[in-house]
């Protein structure tokens, strides 16, 4: 990434000035200034940019602090509201901690959303049990919950995650859109809105603008924060993905995504054995698989920062967990994850218990995966 494409290069001397300096700036990464941004018709805001060195695959946005002009009182100051955003902070304990602002965001309940789920999970955890133990579940049911279980939770762990957030490897357009795919089958929103939460999940841990905030309970960052609306949201956590033409085709096409997660079980279900199959492969591999994949992954956020152990940082909630890692396909070793974000692996040892990076060892191995960046621990 070079600062010559963006716009409206602000002086070195105006940021120092301004009581930023320059050594602090060239310590992150480059510094550029994006075009002018207009807001209303009484002040301007220049927001300065740092972007990390493109080998070290910075998950990080690439914003810094914002410099506002009053037109009013034609003075000039800097934005105390906002600081230079550091990267979360690392296993060695480098990075100073961040200041985090005072300030909580009213909780403003997300009703649709709220109602949709209640009704999905009530009816699935009356009817699923009821028709099994009416009915009976057969082995295709099992296989196909298997198989859509396995596929959606590794979509999500290694097409959402690890390639698209994290870009840790690389693979083909192909590749890529199957396993956008499949962690569309999550039903955990698009590619483009779970990278963003996610990253700044990492950018601005235990911070009110972290979206599943550990400070605040087991419950908040296990279901609380997938109630509200979140007024901390913008795309501007994940700018490396405004030109993925894979990442925008599955945004156009989610919904059809999503609505094949719930009609391939059934469909499969009616060729082998008609109504009464379709419907219990709808209960079981489509309505009980999405509830305990979306569960499993919100023990993530929940459980891995309350539970477990810190090996690697102890400057943040971040916690190993090997249950977890057990359900969730390796995504159970946070600590490590949050201590060295960019690496493939999130079991770095290679007794550790982790599929998702024996699946992208083997994409490798078969010329289907590229550039994996594997990190040393300290």
């Amino acid at each position: 990434m070079h600062a010559n494409r963006f716009h409206n290069r602000v002086p070195r001397s105006e940021i120092a000035n301004n009581r930023l300096r320059a050594s602090q700036i060239r310590a992150l990464g480059f510094l550029s200034l994006p075009r002018k941004k207009v807001d209303s018709q009484w002040r301007s805001i220049y927001t300065v940019e740092i972007a990390l060195e493109p080998a070290a695959r910075a998950l990080w946005p690439p914003t810094g602090f914002r410099y506002q002009t009053h037109r009013k009182k034609k003075v000039d100051r800097m934005n105390l509201d906002t600081e230079v955003m550091r990267p979360a902070p690392g296993g060695n304990g480098d990075h100073p901690p961040r200041k985090t602002i005072q300030h909580r965001s009213p909780c403003s309940l997300d009703f649709p959303r709220t109602l949709r789920f209640l009704l999905f999970t009530v009816a699935t955890l009356a009817v699923v049990p009821w028709y099994g133990a009416r009915y009976g579940y057969t082995a295709l049911d099992w296989m196909l919950f298997a198989f859509f279980y396995v596929a959606s939770s590794l979509g999500i762990t290694v097409g959402y995650h690890r390639l698209i957030t994290h870009r840790s490897f690389q693979c083909p357009d192909p590749v890529k859109k199957l396993l956008l795919i499949a962690g569309g089958w999550a039903i955990q929103n698009s590619a483009l809105r779970w990278t963003a939460d996610h990253a700044r999940h990492h950018a601005r841990i235990d911070t009110d603008e972290d979206p599943y905030d550990g400070r605040r309970g087991f419950w908040y960052s296990h279901w609380g924060w997938f109630f509200r609306k979140d007024p901390h949201y913008t795309e501007r956590y994940a700018p490396w993905l405004h030109g993925d033409r894979v990442v925008h085709w599955q945004q156009r096409w989610f919904g059809a995504i999503q609505t094949s997660s719930f009609a391939l079980p059934p469909l499969i279900g009616y060729c082998f054995g008609g109504v009464e199959r379709a419907v219990a492969c709808f209960l079981l591999a489509g309505a009980a698989r999405v509830f305990l994949v979306l569960n499993i992954t919100f023990c993530i956020n929940s459980v891995c920062h309350i539970w477990g152990s810190q090996p690697y940082s102890q400057t943040n909630t971040s916690r190993n967990n090997f249950l977890v890692a057990l359900f969730t396909f390796g995504e159970g070793y946070h600590n490590y994850h949050h201590s060295y974000p960019n690496d493939y692996r999130n079991g770095s040892r290679w007794m550790d218990f982790d599929p998702s990076k024996w699946l992208i060892f083997t994409l490798s191995k078969l010329g289907l995966a590229h550039h994996l960046i594997r990190l040393r621990a300290r």
